[in-house]
C-alpha cells in the first residue's frame, strides 16, 4: 500500500507538472499568435508607405543608343525619371564637387521656343531644355599637351533636356569625344569621356 501511494503521488506529481508544461505551452503559443498578428498589422500599414517609396524613387536607366552607328558613336545619353530643376541642380553640385567651374548654362530650349513662330514651325521641341559648358585645367591640359588641336573638344557639355512626349522623363546626354591622333591623344581623350560619365552617374545613381 505504500508503494502504491508513492506511485498514486508520483503519478499526481508528474500529471501536474505536465499540465503547468501545457499551460506554459499555451500561453507561450497565444503570446506568439498575437505578436505574429501584431507584426502582420505593422507590416500591413508599412507595407503601403514603402511601395510608394520604392515607385516614387527616380527611375533611371542608360538609355540603349540607337542602332545607327553615327549615334553610337557620337553620344551618350541616360534618363531618370524626376524633376528638371532638381536634375539641373544636381549636375552643377557633381560638377562643382570635383573642383571644376561651370563656363555658361546656354538655355537652348527657351531659345528654340522663343524663335518656334519666327521660324515659321508650329512644333515644340523641348519642354526644358539647358547645356551646361564647363573645363577641366587638369583633364583639357593633358589633352592638349597630347595635341594642340584637341582644343576643339573643350569645353565639355552636358545637355540636360526634357521631350514633350516624355514629361516626367529628363535626359542627361554628352558628345562623346573621339579618341583621334596618338596613343597619348587617345588616352587623354578617354579621360574626359571617363569625367563625363562619372559626373552624370554622380547625378543619376
Amino acid at each position: 500500500m505504500h508503494i502504491r501511494k508513492l506511485v498514486d503521488e508520483d503519478y499526481l506529481e508528474a500529471k501536474k507538472i505536465r499540465l503547468v508544461i501545457d499551460s506554459v505551452n499555451t500561453e507561450m503559443t497565444e503570446q506568439f499568435q498575437i505578436k505574429r498578428q501584431r507584426i502582420s498589422a505593422m507590416v500591413m500599414l508599412v507595407l503601403p508607405g514603402v511601395l510608394w517609396v520604392l515607385v516614387s524613387l527616380p527611375a533611371v536607366a542608360a538609355l540603349p543608343n540607337d542602332d545607327n552607328p553615327f549615334v553610337q558613336a557620337h553620344m551618350k545619353r541616360y534618363a531618370v525619371k524626376a524633376d528638371f530643376s532638381e536634375v539641373m541642380e544636381d549636375v552643377e553640385m557633381a560638377i562643382t564637387e570635383q573642383g571644376l567651374v561651370i563656363n555658361n548654362i546656354s538655355h537652348i530650349g527657351n531659345m528654340l521656343e522663343r524663335t518656334r513662330k519666327a521660324a515659321g514651325s508650329s512644333k515644340r521641341l523641348f519642354l526644358e531644355a539647358k547645356a551646361v559648358e564647363f573645363c577641366s585645367a587638369t583633364v583639357s591640359r593633358q589633352m592638349m599637351e597630347a595635341d594642340p588641336h584637341n582644343i576643339v573638344f573643350c569645353p565639355y557639355i552636358i545637355f540636360v533636356y526634357v521631350l514633350p512626349e516624355q514629361p516626367d522623363i529628363v535626359y542627361l546626354a554628352y558628345r562623346r569625344p573621339i579618341p583621334v591622333g596618338s596613343d597619348e591623344s587617345r588616352n587623354s581623350l578617354n579621360a574626359v569621356e571617363l569625367l563625363l560619365d562619372e559626373i552624370i552617374h554622380a547625378v543619376v545613381d
